[in-house]
């Protein structure tokens, strides 16, 4: 079973960034092989500079690689300094099943650190002084206070109508802001009414809030937070049919993306709404009132 490299369309060079290529013609590839690729400069494994393995695919006999840019290839790099400009290198492909080697050829070029990505590694620094000065062991204490006390000045200028101003990170991160950016309340203070409303584009969640609960209501749990039967039931449809419905057992209760739409990134915040004809539904049991909020994007 040999292993044909394909023509290098750099001039037989080898280096991070530049292609490499091989297949194994008229060969069926055993289920479960790994193609495994090995880049060293002269001394044989001792030198190894990278080694990449990748899974093999159904139906496909070779497989190509671009060292750091390669996405699909498991990667390690086996040695601290890379290989100098236009020494010899080599490149030895295998294909391995159940960690046994059963084919493998190698290609021989010269490495070229100029075509493709160079690799850049920063050398530790010296310093005569040795360590921190008293300087800056201060400004490091100032830093990490700021850093951790809310309340703690910090150099944060906001521009207002009256001229800049300092402020604090307590003040920017506080708990009434972020509310206020994040959340529409779709009641206007607590009610027992039915909520109906129709949501637009960019909220991704629902709180309910239980203000009033029935006098003949006894909670059922030691955290004396779960109520039977419903405070409330909270219902979301797409036109006319039922997407998600909720009994409401606990004073306060929050549901994240009862829909699913759009692009997730960052714990799967859709990122491109809701869809259209959405509305929410929140009915009060008699005796109960409370109020409904929509979580949105800032």
């Amino acid at each position: 079973m040999p292993i044909v490299f394909l023509p290098n369309p750099n001039g037989g060079t080898l280096g991070t960034g530049l292609p490499l290529a091989w297949n194994l013609p008229d060969e069926p590839i055993p289920d479960g092989a790994i193609w495994r690729l090995i880049i060293f400069g002269e001394g044989g494994s001792t030198r190894t500079w990278i080694e990449a393995t990748k899974s093999t695919a159904p139906g496909i006999t070779g497989a190509s690689f671009r060292p750091f840019v390669s996405t699909d290839f498991s990667q390690t790099i086996n040695v601290a300094v890379p290989l100098s400009q236009g020494q010899a290198a080599h490149a030895t492909v295998s294909l391995v099943e159940a960690g046994v080697v059963i084919s493998e050829a190698t290609t021989n070029g010269t490495w070229d650190a100029v075509s493709g990505i160079p690799i850049q590694l920063q050398e530790r620094g010296s310093s005569g002084s040795g360590g921190f000065t008293a300087l800056d062991r201060q400004n490091l204490q100032a830093i990490e206070v700021r850093s951790q006390v809310l309340g703690e000045p910090t150099d944060m200028v906001l521009q207002q109508a009256s001229g800049p101003i300092r402020t604090t990170l307590g003040k920017i991160f506080s708990r009434q802001l972020l509310d206020t950016l994040t959340l529409d309340e779709l009641t206007s203070g607590p009610t027992s009414d039915p909520v109906r409303a129709s949501i637009a584009l960019w909220y991704y969640g629902v709180i309910v809030r239980v203000t009033t609960i029935a006098e003949d209501l006894v909670a059922k749990t030691p955290d004396l937070q779960w109520y039977f039967p419903d405070l409330a039931v909270l219902r979301v449809f797409r036109g006319v049919d039922l997407q998600y419905r909720r009994g409401i057992h606990t004073p306060t209760f929050m549901v994240e993306q009862p829909w699913q739409w759009g692009v997730q990134i960052l714990n799967t915040v859709d990122v491109l709404g809701v869809p259209p004809d959405i509305t929410i539904a929140v009915d009060w049991r008699e005796g109960c009132a409370g109020q409904v909020f929509l979580q949105r994007l800032p």
